[in-house]
Parts: C-alpha cells; structure tokens; sequence
C-alpha cells in the first residue's frame, strides 16, 4: 500500500495547523527555563511542607502520615502554544486594521499632551 503523495498546498494547510507559536508573551527561548524553573520550585515547596510536617510530629506516625498527606504540590501547568494560524491571522488584522487604530492613538495622545504642556505653560507665569 502507497502513501498518497501531498501537495505543497495540502502540507502547508498541515503546516499551519500543526506548527505552534508562543502566545503566553514570553520569549519561547526563555520558556524552556522558566518551565524548568517552576517545577523546581514546586518540588522544593512540597519538601519543605513535608520537612515542617515531620519535624511538628515529634515522632508520631500516625500524626507525620496525616500530615504529609495533607501537604499537596504547588499547582502549575504550562499554557499551550497557539497554532501557526491563528498566529498569523492576528497578524494580518493588526496590520490593517490596528495601524489606523494606532494612528489615532498617536494623534489623540499628541494632543492631550499639547493640551498639558499648554494648560500648565498658561498657570506658571
């Protein structure tokens, strides 16, 4: 049995859904660290909530065994990757419609910031 050949079409449709884009905000170099981080973190918290447990039991087993089942790890859970589509879609809207947006923005700010430079020129003297 042959595998049906793809079009470059069909495996660029396959590449935008497949592939995947950090959208937490985050450089996705520094993600590789950051997850490495948190888990640590969570590791050392759960044995120092373990160790508090232990050393409060002054022996009791029962009381050490109540204790450290109490202790639960500190949640965390890495926020997925967007997909390559959505991706660029968000692109291409920010391009259009987001540079006039932007043009507004610029032009209001610039006249607020007249309009201060004005109304506090005019109370100084």
């Amino acid at each position: 049995m042959e595998k049906k050949r793809s079009t470059p079409q069909e495996k660029k449709v396959r590449s935008y859904q497949k592939d995947r884009r950090n959208a937490y905000g985050e450089n996705d170099k520094s993600s590789r660290k950051a997850i490495r981080k948190r888990k640590a973190e969570g590791n050392r918290v759960l044995r120092r909530q373990e160790s508090q447990v232990l050393g409060r039991a002054d022996g009791d087993p029962e009381a050490a065994a109540e204790g450290i089942g109490a202790v639960q790890r500190k949640s965390w859970q890495k926020v997925p990757d967007r997909p390559l589509a959505d991706h660029i879609d968000e692109g291409f809207d920010y391009g259009r419609e987001g540079l006039d947006a932007r043009r507004a923005d610029r032009k209001g700010l610039r006249a607020e910031a007249r309009k201060r430079l004005r109304q506090s020129g005019s109370g100084q003297s």
